[in-house]
C-alpha cells in the first residue's frame, strides 16, 4: 500500500469500527464486507462481499461523513435494492433508490453531504413508485418539455452517495414506522420469513416474486448468519451473547493498535478489563 492509501486503510478502519461501537447491527454487517482501496472509483461502493474506497477522498472525509458513507452502503445491502432492481435501469434505479432515501433522512433530522440527491415532493414515495416516476418524466422530457429532477452527481456514480448513520426504532414504539419499521422488519433476526413476506407485501407494498422473496430472506438473515457464526466460534467468558465474534476481534485490533483505550473497549464487551485482557491473549493476530 501507499502512504495515502495506508491513511485512508486505518481511516476506513476507524469509522467502521464507530460502527460496531455505536450502531452494532450495522458494524456486523460492515465487518462482513473486505475493505479494498480502488483509486478508479469517485468515493465508496460495495458489491456484498467488498467494500472499496478511493484513498484520496476516504483520507479527506471527516470521521462523521465517513461512517455515514459506509453506513449508505451498508444500506443498499440491507434494503435489498440489488435484488428489488429486476430489469429495471440499473442508473435510474440507482437514482431512485439515492432519491428515497436521502428524503427519508433528511426528514428524520440528519445532515447530508453536500451535492446528495433529493427532492421533497419525492417525500412518501417507494423506490419503486419513484423509479416509475423518474421513468415517466424521462420519457415525456423530448416532447412535452417535463423537467428531469435535478442531479448534482455523474450517472455512473448514484449508487455510490454519501449518507449519514440512522438508527433503527423498536417494535412498539411511537417511531417504529415508515423507513425504520421497514428496516426491523427486514433485519429482523426474531420475526419468521413468512411474517416478513406478509408486512412488506401488505403495508410497504414489495411485490415478492419467487426469486425475489428468495434473495431478500437471504439478505433478510444476515443478523441471524451473524450470530450463529459467533456461537460456532465460541464465546468468551462474560461476553454477552448479543455481541458477535467479528465485534469482539474488532475491538481486540482497535486495543491492539492504540486506536481504542482498553477500559473502553471491555465496557462495550460487557467485560471486565482482566477478562477482555485474557479475551485478547486468546485472540490470534490478524487483519482487519
Amino acid at each position: 500500500m501507499t502512504a495515502l492509501e495506508r491513511q485512508a486503510h486505518l481511516a476506513m478502519i476507524r469509522a467502521r469500527a464507530a460502527l460496531v461501537l455505536d450502531h452494532p447491527f450495522f458494524g456486523s454487517i460492515a465487518l462482513r464486507l473486505t475493505l479494498k482501496p480502488d483509486p478508479t472509483c469517485s468515493d465508496l461502493w460495495t458489491d456484498g462481499r467488498t467494500l472499496g474506497f478511493n484513498p484520496s477522498y476516504a483520507a479527506a472525509l471527516s470521521e462523521a461523513a465517513l461512517i455515514g458513507a459506509q453506513a449508505h452502503e451498508v444500506m443498499h445491502l440491507a434494503c435489498a435494492h440489488h435484488v428489488r432492481r429486476g430489469k429495471r435501469d440499473r442508473a435510474l434505479w440507482n437514482k431512485a433508490c439515492d432519491f428515497v432515501v436521502n428524503q427519508l433522512l433528511l426528514d428524520a433530522g440528519f445532515s447530508l453531504p453536500q451535492g446528495a440527491v433529493h427532492d421533497p415532493a419525492y417525500a412518501g414515495f417507494s423506490v419503486e413508485a419513484l423509479y416509475s416516476e423518474l421513468a415517466r418524466l424521462q420519457d415525456e422530457a423530448p416532447n412535452k418539455g417535463a423537467k428531469r429532477p435535478e442531479a448534482q452527481e455523474e450517472t455512473e456514480n448514484y449508487d455510490l452517495m454519501s449518507v449519514v448513520m440512522i438508527c433503527l426504532g423498536k417494535p412498539g414504539t411511537e417511531n417504529h414506522k415508515g423507513i425504520l419499521k421497514f428496516m426491523e422488519v427486514l433485519l429482523s433476526s426474531t420475526r419468521s420469513g413468512s411474517e416478513k413476506k406478509k408486512i412488506l407485501e401488505e403495508e410497504f407494498g414489495v411485490a415478492m416474486s419467487e426469486e425475489l422473496e428468495r434473495e431478500v430472506l437471504e439478505v433478510c438473515n444476515l443478523s441471524q448468519g451473524v450470530r450463529a457464526e459467533g456461537r460456532e466460534e465460541g464465546r468468551q467468558e462474560g461476553r454477552i451473547e448479543g455481541i458477535g465474534i467479528g465485534e469482539i476481534r474488532m475491538l481486540v485490533q482497535l486495543v491492539r493498535e492504540g486506536d481504542l483505550p482498553l477500559e473502553r473497549a471491555a465496557a462495550k464487551a460487557k467485560m471486565t478489563v482482566e477478562q477482555f485482557k485474557e479475551t485478547m491473549e486468546n485472540t490470534p493476530l490478524q487483519a482487519v
